[in-house]
């Protein structure tokens, strides 16, 4: 059984989840191929309408801890503000703000 521990390649993927297509951010199994989502999930090949193209440059993967609460917090807040085409892009842009006002404090906090 295939642990699913190095992955080759990351892409978005139109997802079939029953009645509904999400897009999402997904990852590869080096080792057996599989298809995961950031949180490990095996997503069935059978479920992938399409890789959706898009620009990689610069584009980096981090792990984040964020406690439940804040995590439901954000997701609603994508539901109802985006069209939810790609939740990964709004991921980035939340995250891209958090470490600009976390640089910020720092600046102010240094003598």
């Amino acid at each position: 059984m295939c642990e699913h521990l190095e992955v080759s390649e990351f892409g978005t993927y139109a997802v079939a989840l029953g009645n509904i297509v999400q897009t999402m951010m997904l990852q590869k199994c080096s080792s057996c191929g599989a298809y995961l989502t950031l949180d490990s999930t095996e997503v069935s090949a059978n479920q992938i309408l399409e890789q959706i193209g898009g620009t990689k440059t610069r584009m980096r993967t981090i792990t984040i801890q964020v406690n439940s609460e804040l995590y439901e917090r954000l997701q609603e807040l994508m539901r109802k503000e985006t069209d939810a085409k790609d939740t990964s892009k709004m991921m980035s842009e939340i995250l891209a703000l958090g470490l600009s006002q976390y640089r910020k404090i720092l600046s102010r906090e240094t003598p």
